[in-house]
């Protein structure tokens, strides 16, 4: 016990978040005593919906069932709509609407799916359900900022803890294919790269804001995650990770919105040339795309040639999306957007588009906000890495709750609160 009292005593200090606005001071426990309290925290609404959160996400780094992994997802949901009046002033909220928009959507495209079944429909609607109640319930929660500190701490402690087995479990049963691993819904290598390089993104935010009380420590946390990543073989992820780091520390280095631009557009572009000229070479190509192109581009112009048929609102989104190619079978576009243009159409690639757009005008108008900094590193992480993979936008609790629901939430909670609450 005294082991672990000082183990998180240490990982608090390291995610102390003391910048964060506090509301609802009289309900606020650890603040005004120090000491934890189980009745109180039972009775605060706004803790425990923290706590289903925080341990939604460490549920997806062990458990290898995504059914078992939502369950915590599913309370959240139930909580939520048992207080329905607490939040039902998010209505009135603008950056609500894009939200509810292609949650909606999605949905809604069963109806022209090839294989439209009314459970499969429900289904659907359950997905758009349980993730509207996580953006709303993150969003109202983050104020608090007891939900920062116990996320940041379970991403360190949880995220680092994975990794590190991975890695052992790597080297003693080396896979066939010398690529790592994840566990739980980490099962396979891109995300399994992709939640790793998220991971450290939180660890190294919580360094660049001054908050991290050990210099070692952070590089415990780190070592792992950052190796995890390179041994995955997952480019895409690596060169995620950098682009991800590169807008954490200008964002935390500019002190303005225009300052933050001009020094990551420049890079991105940089970046975009780098891999162009190095497709463009076969021995630039065979060194850093040691496997081509994955059969991305066949993939693709197979996934376009479907949509012929139905281009503005797309083939549904219980239609089949496998595409066969020989003796192989690919079971998605390996391009979320192109997946949502495949699901909903051009209309649905315009809602998404409309969704992000207001999210960074959000971040724009709260830059100055410490979540904002890491909500955009993990866009800047995201945005190019789903260029490249990622199928369902709309899912029980996954890889896209971490890296496009997560900042959304954000958005609408800097949103929610400084104009309605």
């Amino acid at each position: 016990m005294l082991i672990a009292s000082a183990l998180y005593r240490r990982f608090g200090e390291f995610c102390y978040f003391p910048e964060t606005s506090q509301v609802d001071l009289d309900v606020t426990l650890s603040s005004v005593s120090g000491r934890f309290q189980p009745v109180q925290f039972l009775y605060d609404r706004i803790d425990v919906n923290s706590a289903l959160l925080v341990g939604a996400f460490v549920a997806v780094l062990l458990l290898s069932s995504q059914s078992a992994s939502s369950m915590l997802s599913y309370l959240l949901c139930l909580a939520m709509l048992v207080r329905f009046q607490d939040w039902r002033d998010i209505v009135h909220c603008p950056m609500v609407w894009p939200v509810l928009a292609i949650l909606l959507y999605l949905p809604l495209t069963s109806f022209w799916s090839d294989a439209f079944s009314w459970r499969g429909l429900f289904s659907q609607l359950v997905r758009a359900l349980l993730t509207f109640s996580f953006v709303v319930a993150f969003a109202e929660c983050q104020l608090r900022g007891v939900l920062q500190k116990w996320l940041f701490v379970a991403l360190a402690g949880a995220g680092s803890g994975v990794a590190l087995l991975c890695i052992v479990l790597f080297y003693i049963d080396p896979p066939h294919d010398g690529r790592l691993n994840g566990l739980g819904q980490l099962d396979t290598q891109v995300v399994a790269g992709l939640v790793f390089s998220f991971a450290t993104l939180a660890v190294l935010h919580t360094a660049f804001s001054g908050r991290s009380q050990s210099l070692w420590l952070t590089i415990v946390l780190l070592t792992p995650l950052v190796t995890a990543v390179w041994l995955t073989g997952s480019r895409n992820a690596l060169m995620s990770l950098v682009l991800g780091t590169v807008v954490l520390v200008a964002a935390h280095s500019q002190p303005t919105v225009k300052r933050f631009l001009w020094t990551v557009l420049p890079i991105f572009v940089a970046v975009v040339v780098g891999v162009g000229l190095a497709w463009s070479y076969p021995e630039l190509r065979e060194l850093v795309f040691p496997r081509g192109d994955s059969f991305r581009l066949l993939i693709w112009e197979q996934t376009w040639l479907r949509l012929q048929d139905s281009p503005w609102i797309g083939m549904g989104i219980l239609s089949s999306d496998d595409i066969q190619m020989g003796d192989i079978r690919f079971h998605h576009p390996h391009n979320l957007y192109l997946s949502v243009v495949f699901q909903g159409g051009l209309v649905g690639l315009a809602l998404f588009g409309w969704l992000l757009l207001r999210v960074l005008r959000e971040f724009r108008l709260a830059y100055q906000h410490n979540d904002v900094k890491f909500a955009l590193a993990v866009l800047g992480l995201a945005l190019p890495a789903y260029a490249l993979d990622g199928h369902e936008l709309l899912d029980k609790i996954g890889d896209t709750w971490f890296l496009i629901w997560l900042p959304v939430a954000i958005a609408l909670g800097m949103r929610w609160h400084s104009v309605y609450r």
